[in-house]
């Protein structure tokens, strides 16, 4: 179920994309971007989660080149379920 939101969302985001002639020198840039995966290793009982955000500014000082600044945020989260026997 999550693949296919997330397949609809991507698609509607680059559907309504358009062509642009180009940049002109002082034209901003805005962009981010969010991550998620998850992994289940049934093999060794662990599971891991990530997730990630970043976001970044810039500014075309000329047509082509653009210089900014970006942030970003990532984070892991590994479990593991062992099973302890006893005699």
């Amino acid at each position: 179920m999550k693949k296919v939101f997330l397949f609809a969302l991507m698609f509607l985001v680059f559907s309504k994309t358009n062509a642009q002639e180009g940049f002109l020198k002082g034209n901003s840039l805005l962009s981010s971007s969010i991550g998620i995966s998850s992994l289940n290793n049934k093999d060794d009982d662990t599971k891991t989660n990530n997730s990630s955000f970043s976001f970044g500014v810039g500014n075309f000082i000329t047509s082509k080149i653009v210089v900014g600044i970006g942030l970003g945020y990532s984070s892991e989260r590994i479990t593991t379920s062992t099973t302890v026997t006893t005699d």
